[in-house]
């Protein structure tokens, strides 16, 4: 586990539990927030993942958020498998022009695994920004969604407010609008 329900738990709650439960279905949460002035609504959809699936499915995720133009993808730094995964399968099929964020979670860790400087020259390859993050202890968690709903007010919603949907699956998530110009 990657950390995505707890690092959501963390940014709308501002609450962090030792032992979360996995997701099974979709769980959903929402949080408004105001970037530059104006409001703008995040609809956080956090659903059950299994890494296993990943390599057999995630082209039928892509096709599902098709659309989406925006993507979070979430690893955990003590885990080099979880960024593999995003690495390896999710970056190279994420549309090019998305808007696209890179996560390593539980930075609380003594050692993280995943070398710092490896993640920040990904994300740079694929023109993201990158943060790490503790869910548990909440450094850089509402740094990380409020650049994204920043980056997503500024570059696709041209300077409104709206809603923005965040779809969370596997290590990474989806960003994309409902009904608001983002899709």
């Amino acid at each position: 586990a990657v950390g995505k329900t707890s690092l959501l738990r963390r940014f709308v709650d501002g609450s962090f539990k030792d032992a979360e439960l996995p997701t099974k279905g979709t769980d959903l949460r929402a949080k408004m927030t105001n970037v530059d002035g104006e409001a703008l609504r995040l609809i956080l959809h956090d659903a059950s993942s299994m890494l296993q699936l990943v390599e057999r499915t995630w082209g039928q995720v892509f096709e599902t958020f098709r659309d989406a133009r925006c993507f979070l993808f979430v690893y955990d730094v003590s885990d080099v498998a979880s960024f593999d995964a995003v690495e390896q399968y999710l970056l190279p099929t994420a549309p090019a022009k998305a808007l696209k964020v890179l996560v390593g979670n539980k930075s609380d860790l003594p050692v993280p695994m995943v070398d710092p400087a490896r993640a920040q020259a990904v994300a740079e390859r694929h023109g993201m920004r990158h943060f790490e993050t503790s869910a548990r202890t909440g450094v850089n968690v509402a740094e990380a969604f409020l650049t994204l709903a920043t980056d997503v007010k500024d570059r696709l919603l041209a300077g409104g407010g709206g809603t923005v949907s965040i779809f969370f699956a596997a290590s990474f998530s989806s960003l994309h609008g409902e009904g608001d110009g983002v899709t």
